[in-house]
């Protein structure tokens, strides 16, 4: 096993979100810029979908990579269930199918990565 999951390769799902659509998704955080814990950006949902996603991708690489999975605190079913529930709020998806195949699109990107670094390949 060798190599390492290159994030910055990928492309997720929420990658497609704008601002506005994001702003629209937690209007509250953008109601005033009173800089206090109340206005914490990184409580954005977006930041949690896009951790989501990642997480989901880490822990697809690892299993393709032959090693042990990290441990996230949550199994890799609840990431996704969460992630298709995540997009259907957001407006991810055109449908159920549609959102499954994202989630896929993820782990099969991560596991082309696993099998070029086992190959000494650079990865895409």
């Amino acid at each position: 096993m060798g190599g390492k999951l290159d994030l910055t390769k990928m492309e997720f799902p929420s990658d497609q979100l704008t601002v506005g659509a994001i702003r629209r998704l937690d209007p509250e955080v953008f109601a005033s810029r009173n800089h206090g814990e109340d206005d914490y950006l990184g409580r954005l949902q977006f930041f949690q979908v896009l951790a989501h996603e990642m997480d989901l991708a880490v822990l697809a690489f690892a299993k393709a990579a032959g090693a042990p999975p990290p441990d996230l605190g949550v199994s890799r079913e609840e990431f996704a269930q969460q992630l298709l529930i995540d997009y259907e709020k957001i407006g991810i998806g055109s449908g159920p199918a549609s959102r499954q195949a994202l989630l896929q699109k993820i782990e099969s990107d991560a596991v082309a990565q696993a099998r070029s670094a086992e190959k000494g390949g650079i990865p895409r």
